[in-house]
């Protein structure tokens, strides 16, 4: 959704107020070593400012020094839900002046998955019980991929409302739509 620009010249103290394009080229993605959803902008300009503000606060910056590189934002890590934007501001050199060029909006919440478990009511019997739930993620809800591992065959187990399952260890893993997961052992 393109957001609105304003800029103040200290100058002046005026303002100036227009319809600013969504930006095109950024996109999020799992950060790997965090686990966390992060934000990727490709096909920065030179000299532009690019600003990640995480529930309006600045949670970071970086001016581009060349055209065409990519810049990966630190990971976003925040308890409840965060709503995020990317701006991209055109500064003018030697001046206070600004443009706000860009704009791109998304929402993030945590992933987190719960398990209720009743283990089988004696050897041999297909009676063990499994319930996995999760929330938050990035993506729509039907994005999200979650699957229960049996970690003895290493096989995935169908997941319905309710499992009926035999004496194992199980796993429950919950994906999200950028690639982040969360793991109940």
């Amino acid at each position: 959704a393109a957001g609105t620009e304003i800029c103040s010249s200290q100058k002046t103290k005026s303002f100036r107020i227009s319809k600013v394009e969504e930006v095109q080229d950024i996109n999020l993605f799992c950060h790997t070593t965090a686990n966390k959803p992060a934000v990727r902008l490709e096909n920065t300009e030179l000299g532009i400012e690019y600003h990640l503000y995480v529930n309006n606060t600045d949670y970071e910056s970086y001016t581009a020094n060349s055209v065409g590189a990519t810049i990966e934002f630190k990971p976003i890590d925040v308890p409840t839900s965060a709503f995020a934007t990317v701006y991209v501001l055109a500064v003018e050199p030697n001046t206070t002046g600004c443009e706000l060029k860009m704009s791109k909006e998304f929402n993030i919440s945590p992933l987190h998955a719960t398990v209720v478990s009743e283990n089988i009511s004696c050897h041999g019997r297909l009676d063990g019980k499994f319930t996995g739930s999760y929330q938050g993620g990035v993506g729509l809800p039907n994005s999200i991929n979650h699957k229960l591992i049996n970690k003895k065959t290493n096989l995935e187990e169908p997941i319905s409302s309710s499992v009926i399952l035999g004496a194992a260890q199980y796993e429950y893993v919950v994906t999200d739509s950028v690639g982040c997961n969360f793991t109940v052992p």
